[in-house]
């Protein structure tokens, strides 16, 4: 009978656990993980507001402008979120 060699693993061995981590804090913060496909003038525009300094990561840009347009279209979401 062949005898099975085994061969250590390679490479980045963490990632798994930690995703898995930062999924269950993302679930528990009632936070959603969103893939999103923008067209040409939407990574453009995330590009620009990466480089004006609006946020520092694309996940900032996205949840800020988020927020804000949210809190244009109700005055009253503004209140609520600052408490």
């Amino acid at each position: 009978m062949a005898v099975v060699k085994k061969i250590a693993p390679t490479g980045n061995t963490n990632s798994t656990p930690r995703a898995k981590v930062f999924l269950e804090k993302l679930a528990h913060d009632k936070g959603k993980r969103l893939l999103v496909d923008l067209d040409r003038e939407g990574n453009a525009a995330l590009i620009e507001l990466v480089a004006r300094g609006y946020g520092a990561t694309n996940r900032e840009v996205v949840n800020k402008a988020l927020k804000a347009a949210c809190e244009a279209g109700n005055p009253k979401a503004k209140k609520a979120s600052t408490k």
